[in-house]
């Protein structure tokens, strides 16, 4: 944590003639970070096509203060535009994570082939999120039955078991327990 907050200080004192704008909680929504374009004097887009580049003038830094995506239809759009905007300006744009962005670092874990076994998993990630209540959560088990209906039709004649792939895994991790819904949308 030291060393960062020193890499932060470092950037700041650099660009201490520099105007500095602040973009945060887009959540995929690629609009809101036009409409913040239009009102800002340090970011602008460029046009290509059917594609925006997010631009960051000369006498500017920006400080994007996390969670890029989630829940707008854009989010990788958002994640490839900062990405892309800090690569080429690495000493003037400073990428903060936020409780979307971080969590995300669960999927390494979770959709790894060692975790895929549904009666070896962790009782605490079968049973969905704890700070959800009991009544409104959405278990991992019952997002798969609700999956397998779907396929059997009155899930009759099929497990979970067959559900129980990565792609059902990363639908129920973004709907049921990021409430990221729509998450999924156009990513699968």
């Amino acid at each position: 944590m030291r060393r960062y907050l020193s890499i932060v200080l470092v950037v700041m004192r650099t660009a201490t003639a520099a105007r500095i704008a602040l973009l945060t909680d887009v959540e995929g929504n690629w609009q809101y970070v036009r409409n913040v374009v239009r009102q800002s004097s340090c970011l602008f887009l460029t046009s290509s096509g059917q594609d925006e580049t997010l631009e960051l003038r000369d006498d500017c830094m920006l400080v994007f203060g996390g969670d890029a995506g989630d829940k707008g239809n854009d989010t990788l759009k958002c994640y490839e535009q900062l990405v892309s905007l800090k690569k080429r300006h690495p000493d003037r744009v400073v990428l903060l994570v936020g409780n979307r962005d971080v969590n995300k670092m669960r999927f390494t874990s979770e959709l790894h082939d060692t975790e895929m076994d549904l009666y070896s998993m962790a009782k605490e990630v079968l049973e969905g999120p704890m700070w959800v209540p009991v009544d409104k959560r959405m278990t991992l088990t019952q997002f798969l039955a609700k999956e397998q209906k779907k396929e059997d039709g009155d899930g009759a004649d099929g497990t979970i078991e067959a559900v129980n792939s990565k792609t059902n895994r990363l639908k129920w991790i973004l709907e049921h327990t990021m409430g990221a819904h729509d998450g999924s949308t156009g990513r699968l």
